[in-house]
């Protein structure tokens, strides 16, 4: 799935992250639209089969219900397609991505070794430190750890 992308530290000083925030642009995906949410029952995080840690983070920061962008693409992101949705700032995007990556981080991995790892690369330092706070707060009472790598001009 190109929106979780492989990340390994290039030099052996830089730590073992798990979550490593950067921003890479996906391949041209399948287009799977999404459709109008009915006007009637609407999901809860419960229903997204979180971890426990997650969910328990989620509900600390006061949220019940998903917004519109996390209940129609946390399912299919947490179904392994991949992904390309629009949102108007402040509707919940950031927690529509890094929660299925968090779920993902906290699955027991089928490889040996030290498990998965996450890269996720942004346009901005501001956006990144966002990305990388949003990834403590839900990830808090998990074992992983985040990271940002900043380039370019001070």
């Amino acid at each position: 799935m190109m929106l979780y992308g492989i990340a390994q530290p290039a030099h052996a000083a830089l730590p073992s992250l798990s979550l490593w925030i950067i921003c890479l642009i996906p391949r041209p995906a399948r287009a799977y639209p999404l459709t109008p949410l009915s006007k009637g029952k609407r999901m809860t995080f419960e229903e997204f089969n979180l971890s426990p840690a997650i969910l328990k983070a989620v509900i600390a920061c006061g949220y019940t219900v998903p917004t519109p962008i996390q209940e129609q693409s946390i399912p299919l992101v947490m179904s392994g397609k991949d992904l390309i949705a629009t949102a108007q700032t402040g509707t919940g995007k950031t927690a529509a991505f890094i929660l299925p990556a968090l779920q993902r981080l906290t699955a027991p991995s089928a490889v040996p070794g030290k498990g998965p790892r996450i890269l996720v690369l942004t346009p901005t330092r501001e956006l990144a430190g966002q990305v990388m706070d949003a990834a403590r707060t839900y990830g808090r009472g998990t074992n992983l750890r985040c990271g940002s790598i900043l380039g370019g001009m001070p």
